[in-house]
């Protein structure tokens, strides 16, 4: 015989939840099945240590090699990706810090892959002077028993491709006139026992610029 309960309500006696069942069990409610689900397969991984050298304009995969835990042994060190091997659901995350130094990148991405193609990515873009900065994503996605996910990371430095470099030698006497908020500019290194060397510097207010050729634009001859 069947044991039974029968209630009108059920209530807690203390906490914010209420158990019922054990994982593994099959649980009846209003003649429908439930499994009590396990939340696994499941790990986390970091590096274990730093790395240096990321290359530049490239998707780089990120290698964490060591693990915090792993219920299923889902994840692998040695090609740096899990395979849930259980199809379901999965919330993915990843996350990382970048340590630039002086070489200000322009942009920066972090990327989830699923079976070696992009599935997902975020995208941060600089216009400053920064040294460290610090990316993160995260995705829900249904998985079968073969789809694999890997963390890739993208590091893009505008500033020191020459394909985007201008350089030419100023003279005695020369004037150089540009943009500033338009140009990044710069010099190079210089012997400073090589000679005298005088630089003037002068900046002119875009407004003063607009408004004198609004106004000889409208000046009568």
């Amino acid at each position: 015989m069947v044991s039974q309960i029968k209630v009108n309500e059920i209530i807690k006696q203390s906490g914010s939840s209420i158990s019922i069942g054990e994982s593994g069990d099959t649980i009846n409610l209003a003649g429908s099945a439930y499994a009590v689900a396990a939340n696994t397969p499941a790990f986390a991984a970091v590096y274990g240590s730093s790395t240096s050298g990321l290359a530049n304009g490239t998707y780089v995969k990120l290698s964490f090699d060591s693990e915090l835990y792993d219920s299923g042994s889902v994840y692998d060190t040695s090609n740096y990706r899990f395979t849930p091997g259980v199809a379901g659901k999965y919330f993915i995350h990843a996350r990382t810090l970048i340590s630039a130094g002086g070489t200000s990148p322009n942009q920066g991405r972090i990327a989830i892959y699923k079976n070696g193609s992009i599935f997902n990515y975020w995208r941060w873009t600089n216009t400053a002077t920064i040294s460290d900065f610090s990316m993160q994503i995260s995705a829900f996605d249904t998985a079968n028993t073969t789809d694999y996910y890997e963390a890739y990371i993208y590091f893009y430095k505008l500033l020191h491709d020459e394909k985007f470099q201008i350089e030419f030698k100023l003279k005695s006497g020369d004037i150089f006139c540009f943009d500033n908020r338009r140009i990044l500019h710069g010099r190079k290194k210089f012997d400073a026992n090589s000679g005298n060397r005088h630089l003037q510097g002068y900046y002119i207010e875009r407004e003063e610029i607009i408004s004198k050729l609004n106004f000889l634009n409208n000046k009568k001859v």
